[in-house]
């Protein structure tokens, strides 16, 4: 799938870009996210990471972003026999201050018939039930 398009800042901070993706292997859902803030005060740098829950079983390593100073850790899994269809990120920020406030909620789905919502079951896994929302806790950043 393509980037959505949005567009980022041009100059110098374009040095600092990174991508990493994560991805459950053997067929198994994503079935909850962690997330991580870290900050470094001396270089004025904000950092966000997170592991993905895979079934039933959270990854052992983080995705690979850059991250220093950790301040907080906070997670969101699905229900049993749920798994993540979607995830909404909220950004808020203050035009006067050096705060940026980051909250993450998880679209929890029930798998089709035939399947048990960990990528195991009959059917093509496309297909979901009911749904749900679940909050996935709140990061700070501040901006540099």
């Amino acid at each position: 799938q393509a980037w959505l398009g949005l567009r980022f800042p041009e100059e110098q901070a374009r040095d600092r870009e990174q991508t990493e993706a994560g991805i459950c292997t053997a067929g198994r859902s994503v079935t909850g996210v962690q997330v991580m803030r870290g900050r470094n005060e001396w270089r004025d740098l904000d950092y966000y990471n997170f592991k993905l829950r895979c079934g039933r079983d959270w990854s052992d390593q983080p995705l690979g972003l850059a991250f220093d100073g950790l301040r907080e850790t906070r997670s969101a899994t699905c229900p049993s026999n749920s798994a993540i269809a979607g995830l909404r990120v909220h950004r808020g920020f203050q035009d006067w201050g050096d705060m940026d406030t980051y909250e993450f909620q998880l679209f929890c789905s029930t798998p089709a018939a035939g399947g048990d919502g960990y990528g195991n079951g009959h059917g093509d896994g496309h297909g979901y039930g009911g749904t749900g929302m679940v909050s996935a806790g709140g990061g700070e950043e501040e901006r540099d």
